[in-house]
C-alpha cells in the first residue's frame, strides 16, 4: 500500500514499541484535562451588614450551605457560602420593622442585587434607622421606636413625640419620670396629622405618662 520504504520502516517501528504509544496516549489525555475538563473552583460570597438599623440579606441559590446567605443583623451566622465559580446569585434585603435599607456596595439601588460569582466575593448591605420618634427639647435625633425615645428621656416633664406610623413593640415605662407623649404628628413633629399605631403594649410601670392621639392594636 505504500511505496516510500522509508515510511514504511517507520511505521513499523512504532508497533515494534507499544510503550511509546503508551506514553503518548497518557501525555494527551493529562493535557486535555489540565484545559478545560477539570472541574471548576469554587468561591466564597460574604455578606457583611453595615448601618445603625437593623435588616436582612438572604441569597438565590443558596450555594454549600443549605440556607444559603441567610445574614441577620446581629447574628454572624449564614454571612458566608460557597459556590461554583461562575454562579450568577441574586441578594435580597429586607430591613426589620425601625430600619430602611440604603443600599448595596456591590449594586446600585436598593432593589435585589445581581452578581456572578467567579472569586471570593465581598458584599455589604447598609440599614439605617428609620427615624419616626424623637424626644422635643433635645437636639433633633430620631428614633426608630416609642421606647428607644422614651429610654432617651433624661429630665422630668419631657416630650416624646412620634408620627403617623405603626410601631411594632411592646413599650415599657418604668422610671420615676411625667412624660407626654405627643402622637401622631406630621413633619417636623409640629401639628397633629392623625394618630400613631402601637402594634404591641404598653405598660406604665413606674412614673406618669401623658399620652395623646394613640391606637393601641
Amino acid at each position: 500500500m505504500f511505496s516510500d520504504t522509508r515510511f514504511n520502516k517507520h511505521w513499523k517501528q512504532l508497533f515494534i514499541h507499544p510503550g511509546l504509544m503508551l506514553i503518548i496516549c497518557l501525555s494527551l489525555a493529562a493535557l486535555v484535562l489540565g484545559h478545560g475538563l477539570a472541574s471548576a473552583a469554587d468561591a466564597t460570597l460574604s455578606v457583611t451588614l453595615l448601618g445603625k438599623g437593623g435588616g436582612s440579606v438572604n441569597s438565590s441559590p443558596t450555594g454549600t450551605n443549605p440556607v444559603g446567605i441567610a445574614c441577620a443583623s446581629g447574628d454572624s451566622n449564614g454571612c458566608s457560602t460557597t459556590f461554583t465559580s461562575g454562579t450568577p446569585v441574586t441578594l435580597t434585603a429586607l430591613a426589620d420593622w425601625k430600619s430602611v435599607f440604603t443600599g448595596w456596595n456591590a449594586c446600585s439601588g436598593t432593589g435585589d442585587c445581581l452578581i456572578t460569582i467567579n472569586d471570593n466575593t465581598a458584599v455589604s448591605a447598609t440599614f439605617a434607622v428609620n427615624g419616626q420618634a424623637t424626644v422635643l427639647g433635645h437636639t433633633l435625633t430620631e428614633y426608630g421606636s416609642l421606647q428607644d425615645a422614651y429610654d432617651k428621656v433624661v429630665t422630668d416633664y419631657s416630650t416624646v413625640a412620634a408620627h403617623v406610623y405603626t410601631f411594632i413593640e411592646n413599650v415599657t415605662l418604668n422610671r420615676l419620670l411625667t412624660v407626654t407623649f405627643a402622637l401622631g404628628k406630621g413633619d417636623m413633629y409640629l401639628t397633629p396629622q392623625g394618630y400613631t399605631t402601637l402594634q404591641g403594649s404598653l405598660t406604665v410601670a413606674n412614673g406618669t405618662a401623658i399620652i395623646s392621639n394613640l391606637i393601641i392594636k
